[in-house]
């Protein structure tokens, strides 16, 4: 979608549905921020609703019988859907986009699944990016196989639990402080 057309789509958005417009205003500017003080994580809008995240970091995969391995390119969409601040669809929310060969617990086995637990109706993009990027780097997942989406990778991140998790650093870069000189009189 060009800057024109985004543009268009989000003014006939606000004539519409002023709140949610304005919600996805203010959230599209709070993820902008993170992301600007971020070595790990990119968001590109794609429109009004969609945003496409790519994260630099490091995560599994698992291609068919080949062993686990690490990579560090992963793409999720986030898709804010109209009744967002209403009710969750979580399957509508988040769609892994790359790769396709994911491993982890809460990953589905198609590879697009993903839960990050429970979403709650108007959570901003910067809570869903911190999120995702603590599943991506297994800062946080199930070692219950009842409440994985792919269990081998339940059952292999139980027995790997030293190797947890798989990234130190921080999603936003640490700011650095400015020094002050103190006035003594």
């Amino acid at each position: 979608m060009s800057e024109d057309e985004m543009s268009a789509a989000l003014e006939r958005l606000r004539e519409r549905d002023p709140i949610y417009a304005s919600f996805l205003d203010k959230t599209a500017a709070e993820a902008r921020e993170l992301c600007t003080d971020s070595e790990v994580v990119s968001l590109t809008r794609i429109s009004p609703a969609h945003f496409l995240g790519q994260f630099h970091c490091k995560g599994l995969v698992k291609n068919g019988a080949a062993p686990v391995e690490e990579a560090d390119e992963f793409a999720v969409g986030f898709h804010l859907h109209q009744s967002y601040l209403r009710v969750v669809h979580p399957g509508l929310v988040l769609t892994l986009v790359h790769p396709r060969s994911a491993f982890h617990p809460n990953i589905g086995n198609e590879g697009h699944e993903m839960c990050i637990g429970d979403i709650r109706p108007g959570t901003g993009l910067p809570e869903l990016i911190y999120r995702v990027y603590e599943l991506i780097t297994f800062g946080n997942f199930s070692v219950v196989e009842s409440d994985a989406f792919n269990r081998d990778a339940c059952s292999w991140a139980r027995q790997n639990l030293d190797l947890f998790p798989l990234e130190s650093r921080a999603l936003r870069a640490a700011k650095p402080v400015e020094k002050t000189e103190a006035v003594l009189t």
